[in-house]
């Protein structure tokens, strides 16, 4: 069972000529980049689901959306628990002097 979107995206099985995340984009029909995106994120929105169930099931990649379900659940609560991090102040703006 997965315990993270990452894991799942770090663990999809690899095409040829492809790691896990290029072979995640290629079989959900997005970009490399999205697919990296998604997984640093530790997030795959759930418009994203229904494709990514797709190819799961084509790929013989056990996975339902219930688990989809979870992982959201899970990553939610961990981000919630993660310390807050400061305001930046903004910078002062140039100033030019005489």
């Amino acid at each position: 069972m997965k315990q993270s979107f990452e894991q799942l995206i770090s663990t999809w099985p690899v095409l040829e000529g492809l790691t896990s995340v290029g072979a995640f984009a290629v079989d959900i029909g997005t970009s490399y980049d999205h697919a990296n995106t998604m997984k640093q994120r530790n997030s795959i929105p759930p418009d994203w689901w229904a494709r990514v169930l797709a190819a799961a099931k084509r790929r013989k990649v056990r996975l339902t959306e219930g688990d989809l379900v979870r992982l959201r659940e899970e990553a939610r609560k961990a981000k919630r628990q993660r310390p807050k991090r400061r305001p930046v102040a903004p910078r002062s703006a140039h100033v030019v002097r005489p």
